[in-house]
């Protein structure tokens, strides 16, 4: 066969044959970088061997490497905790008002106890429940026994700078599919879940507890993680920003109208005061990127970090 017969676009007949020829031709080379591999698997695409959703995932794929705790993870201030302190009624209500299925258990000064599963917590009610109103008649407090600490199981803590890959990797390996995530200092800073990297690849995961509102932006100590389909409206409401929506609808179409192609992953683009970096995209969307503002003195610095 000759070079000019192996460049000519496949028949319907020979397609699955020269798909074999693909694979066995780069199963032989060796792809230098992620560029070429996407290239591969957009023209496996575009000949419709997989379809739009499936290439999307895939190459959601190879984003998570790119990708840290630190970029999605749930920050302390939005997270849901319990204090070591709370009796058993004020535990039920602060689950009965959030409806999670885990806690983080936290003393006075915030530092993590352990975690209370809400399993854990029915099976210690169920025990009791024969003899509650017993006690309650004979003027016994039903809840004397009820030590939080005891209900709580041992917690995994994870560095916010872990890649994603990796992160998936332990939660694939452990029981546990929650960790804690501490700064350099040991610090707790937020929480992070095997559903908050699992909507990295599949995109976003709702079930009949989730708010209606969804969560464009996340907040950390010196940036913010948004969605690129966040409305240009609530971005401007949450940095006080006044993008006009002739600029587009969205972050996304912010950022692609002051770009003449879909930026790649890691790219940093300026716009006004605000700098944008591409963390998750692919060769048509932009998924999600990291935004802070730019220091008025420092914006060269801030754009070579």
């Amino acid at each position: 066969m000759t070079k000019k017969e192996k460049a000519e676009p496949p028949s319907s007949r020979s397609l699955l044959a020269w798909l074999r020829q693909k694979i066995i031709h780069l199963l032989d080379i060796k792809i230098e970088d992620l560029d070429t591999l996407k290239t591969h698997l957009q023209e496996s695409q575009e000949l419709g061997v997989i379809g739009s959703e499936t290439l999307t995932m895939l190459e959601s794929v190879l984003a998570i490497d790119d990708l840290r705790v630190r970029n999605i993870m749930i920050p302390l201030p939005s997270m849901q905790t319990i204090e070591l302190s709370a009796n058993a009624l004020e535990v039920q209500q602060h689950i009965s008002n959030s409806l999670h299925s885990r806690y983080p258990v936290v003393d006075d000064s915030g530092v993590p106890q352990g975690l209370l599963y809400v399993k854990d917590l029915v099976q210690f009610l169920l025990k009791r429940q024969n003899n509650f109103l017993q006690n309650t008649l004979e003027g016994i407090d039903p809840w004397a026994d009820f030590n939080l600490i005891e209900l709580t199981r041992q917690y995994e803590t994870v560095p916010e700078s872990t890649r994603l890959s990796v992160l998936l990797n332990q939660f694939r390996n452990g029981k546990n599919h929650l960790a804690l995530v501490v700064d350099e200092h040991q610090q707790l800073t937020g929480l992070i879940t095997i559903e908050d990297v699992l909507e990295q690849i599949v995109g976003e995961i709702r079930d009949e507890y989730d708010d209606d509102e969804i969560m464009w932006i996340l907040d950390h100590e010196h940036q913010s993680t948004v969605k690129g389909l966040t409305p240009l409206e609530k971005f401007n409401e949450h940095f006080n920003c006044s993008f006009s929506p002739s600029q587009g609808e969205t972050v996304a179409g912010l950022i692609l109208s002051h770009y003449e192609r879909v930026p790649n992953q890691g790219e940093k683009i300026p716009i006004e005061h605000m700098m944008f970096k591409i963390l998750k995209a692919d060769s048509r969307r932009i998924y999600l990127v990291s935004v802070k503002k730019r220091n008025k003195g420092f914006e060269q610095e801030n754009e070579n970090e």
